[in-house]
């Protein structure tokens, strides 16, 4: 099935139905990426660089995905256009977020606690919430 298929007697509300549904999936394939490199990627940039950098990898992983899962219905220009519009939203939603914590080096005083800023904590928390969400999901069906 390719997209004349699909939109084969639609109505041009329809076709509008489907290309925001389909927008929404890049947005919604995004978050866990946005998550994720969050806690990993960029943290010692400052606020504009950071928000780039994660959004900008959490968009290729997305744009892949979409380009996997449903690369035969779509025409090849469009896939990586449909996480594109969710990938702005994260940005700018990124930005705000890391300008209102960001503080210069004179601000800092030893009353203020810092996040780590340590790459490999990220990734130990990261496989640590794997753990524990794998282990609840296992033993959630046991009777201890």
């Amino acid at each position: 099935m390719n997209w004349v298929e699909l939109t084969e007697g639609s109505s041009n509300s329809e076709i509008a139905y489907m290309l925001l549904f389909l927008i929404g999936i890049g947005f919604v394939l995004m978050v866990p990426f946005v998550a994720i490199l969050g806690k990993i990627v960029a943290l010692k940039k400052k606020p504009q660089a950071r928000a780039l950098w994660t959004t900008s990898l959490a968009y290729a992983a997305a744009a892949i995905l979409v380009m996997l899962w449903m690369g035969p219905m779509l025409p090849p220009w469009i896939i990586p256009l449909l996480p594109l519009p969710g990938a702005a939203v994260i940005f700018f939603w990124l930005r705000m977020n890391y300008r209102k914590a960001w503080l210069e080096d004179h601000q800092v005083d030893g009353s203020i606690d810092l996040e780590n800023d340590d790459w490999r904590v990220g990734i130990i928390t990261l496989i640590l919430i794997a753990v524990i969400a794998t282990a609840r999901f296992v033993f959630s069906g046991m009777e201890l």
